[in-house]
């Protein structure tokens, strides 16, 4: 039974030293192949952990408009605008 567990536990150690993080830049084609990735998992919209691994996006215009890569940038989607934002809403929701 111990050997389960230390499987177990270095089966999440190395999915999370793998894992994207918040912050990190993804082209289109990657998050296209992560979310087709997705779809084939059994439970894909949590971590390891439990926590939530998708955020629900309900303005998808709104979504493009705040992360359309800058026109002299080649490099996807620009998150730093989106983390803005959300410092933003989240200071707002705080006060």
């Amino acid at each position: 039974m111990q050997r389960t567990n230390k499987t177990s536990k270095l089966t999440v150690f190395l999915s999370l030293s793998a894992a994207i993080k918040f912050g990190d830049r993804l082209s289109v084609g990657a998050c296209q192949k992560l979310l087709a990735q997705l779809s084939k998992c059994k439970a894909p919209f949590q971590c390891a952990h439990g926590r939530p691994s998708l955020a629900p996006i309900t303005d998808l215009q709104k979504f493009l408009r705040i992360c359309s890569p800058k026109e002299d940038s080649s490099d996807g989607l620009n998150l730093a605008n989106l983390r803005s934002l959300m410092a933003a809403e989240e200071e707002d929701s705080d006060e």
